[in-house]
């Protein structure tokens, strides 16, 4: 498990992503991509993301669109997941977890 929450660039965001996602295996496919306001809300309530074992990373975008822009990227790369969660303003964490047979990833 590892967390950032941190105001970074968008490519960096890519970049650190990308290399958790190589290091914990299964390919982009094997991942679930998001964006929130509320971490705790969407990651460990809603997708029932185990906090201390889950495999799982999370970044604070400059912005609400870098986060949907990096949304995209990784959907695009194969990812689970879909635009348009959120509202524009304040929807700036980007979060991406291996799905494991107990993560919910839709109703």
């Amino acid at each position: 498990m590892v967390i950032f929450v941190e105001n970074k660039h968008k490519q960096k965001i890519i970049n650190d992503m990308t290399n958790y996602i190589i290091k914990h295996g299964q390919g982009y496919a094997g991942w679930y991509v998001g964006i929130t306001k509320d971490i705790n809300e969407r990651l460990f309530e809603y997708h029932n993301v185990t906090k201390n074992t889950g495999t799982y990373i999370y970044y604070t975008a400059p912005s609400s669109e870098i986060a949907r822009e990096i949304e995209k990227y990784f959907l695009a790369h194969g990812a689970d997941g879909g635009t348009g969660g959120g509202n524009k303003e304040d929807t700036d964490i980007i979060y991406i977890y291996k799905i494991t047979n107990y993560t919910k990833e839709r109703d």
